[in-house]
């Protein structure tokens, strides 16, 4: 007869359960270990989708207000949407093609600092300062619509359940767009 072999019946089964209650206690052991494994998993990934998210949102503010204020003159679209949005706010009818939502945004946003519309936005290259316009506050109200963008685009992508690194690329393509850059 071995060690763990029982002399009786009754002794056999007093060790069936001390071996299932072992047992139990076993598991309860190793499914609370894999509990708190879990949550110290799932708290990391939470910690890294709040990280990810705060760096895309960070990068997408830099990139969109650096130098906000650099040139004080009229550059590129500004001609054209800065020109129909003084047509908005002094209420003077024109004539575009185009749908009209953008410019009323950025009327929008010149009616919110005071601005009256009375800079016509001629030709690249006129002067901001000299004319008056809150030129800064104008940008500003266009670049909080594309600061928006890469973290709007990172919740959408964590949202429809992929992971925190794909989100996180989304996010940072669309952060660094070259074109929504310029534009936004």
């Amino acid at each position: 007869m071995s060690v763990d072999e029982p002399a009786s019946y009754d002794q056999a089964e007093k060790h069936t359960t001390a071996k299932s209650e072992a047992m139990r206690v076993s598991e309860a052991r190793s499914s609370e270990h894999t509990a708190r494994s879990s949550k110290r998993v799932g708290s990391f990934v939470q910690r890294s989708s709040v990280y990810a998210f705060l760096l895309v949102v960070l990068l997408s503010f830099v990139t969109r207000y650096w130098k906000i204020w650099d040139p004080a003159q009229v550059v590129f679209d500004e001609v054209h949407f800065g020109k129909f949005a003084s047509y908005y706010l002094r209420r003077q009818y024109y004539f575009d093609v185009h749908p009209p939502l953008a410019k009323m945004l950025i009327a929008l946003g010149g009616w919110l600092v005071g601005y009256d519309g009375h800079f016509l936005f001629e030709k690249i290259g006129m002067e901001y300062v000299s004319n008056g316009v809150p030129y800064i506050m104008l940008r500003s109200w266009v670049a909080l619509f594309g600061f928006a963008l890469p973290p709007l685009a990172y919740m959408i992508m964590a949202e429809s359940g992929y992971s925190v690194v794909a989100s996180l690329l989304v996010g940072l393509l669309v952060t660094f767009d070259n074109a929504l850059v310029t534009q936004g």
